[in-house]
């Protein structure tokens, strides 16, 4: 008997409910425990259509959902493995769960065929070309970090024009050679500015270097935009409106076509 003087004793907590949690997932809540998943619709429907068996379609989705969760790794961590030290001076060790074993592949898996339906532009791949291709594409000479965006719109316009099997970034000798010269530029600006305004309040270049011959770059990309746009046939069209920089402009505009300092300005 309980303090009200009831002879029975309700069991357990007041908010339990028989029918939570759920103990037997449907097609409509399958998603709310990932490691009780179903198969998923697109590689059961593709292992059927080549003919496998029922144990056969099973492998197949399994294989794709972990396909899948070893991508989303690469596409959130993946910097973390880049190759940003041109001497090898550092050793570093590639994080665990960037391996296919992380993600429950063995040696015998590597080269087993899995459905992908256009990720990475495969619509089957072995383990070893999904590596490959993210390895290329996340852990080059370029870190690539992006998934912490929000906006979705934006991620999916960078991860079209860097992820997939043809997005391999490249530059030429001269790129490198102009992209180096730029941030070259930068660096002996400041230190030309903090010996020549000693104590002045400024803001620095740390950590946005790299914003200088970008910047520039963008800058040639809509110059040339603007160069080849089309043009009306007719001669009374109007003529353009004039440019308008806003002050960030003009600050990068400045900074990208500053003369570069001497030995002289800078002793």
């Amino acid at each position: 008997m309980d303090i009200f003087g009831s002879g029975e004793r309700e069991q357990g907590p007041s908010w339990a409910r028989d029918n939570w949690p759920v103990s037997e997932l449907d097609e409509v809540n399958a998603g709310l425990d990932p490691t009780l998943m179903q198969l998923a619709p697109k590689a059961m429907a593709a292992a059927k259509a080549v003919g496998l068996s029922g144990a056969e379609v099973e492998q197949a989705a399994r294989d794709s959902i972990r396909a899948m969760m070893l991508i989303r790794t690469y596409r959130v961590r993946g910097h973390l493995a880049a190759d940003l030290d041109p001497l090898g001076l550092a050793q570093r060790d590639l994080p665990a769960d960037l391996t296919p074993e992380f993600h429950g592949f063995t040696a015998a898996d590597l080269d087993r065929k899995i459905f992908l339906c256009g990720t990475l532009g495969f619509e089957w791949a072995s383990v070893r070309e999904i590596v490959q291709v993210l390895r290329a594409n996340y852990c080059g000479k370029i870190g690539l970090e992006y998934m912490h965006i929000n906006d979705l719109e934006e991620r999916r316009f960078l991860q079209e024009r860097m992820e997939g099997r043809d997005a391999e970034i490249r530059f030429t000798p001269e790129g490198k050679q102009a992209i180096l010269a730029k941030v070259i530029e930068g660096e002996q600006w400041e230190k030309f500015l903090a010996r020549k305004y000693v104590g002045t309040k400024r803001f620095g270049l740390d950590g946005g270097e790299s914003m200088i011959p970008a910047s520039a770059a963008v800058s040639t990309s809509c110059r040339t935009s603007w160069a080849n746009r089309p043009r009306r046939s007719s001669t009374s069209s109007p003529a353009a409106p004039p440019t308008r920089l806003t002050s960030a402009a003009r600050a990068t505009s400045n900074i990208t076509s500053a003369p570069r300092p001497t030995a002289s300005s800078t002793a």
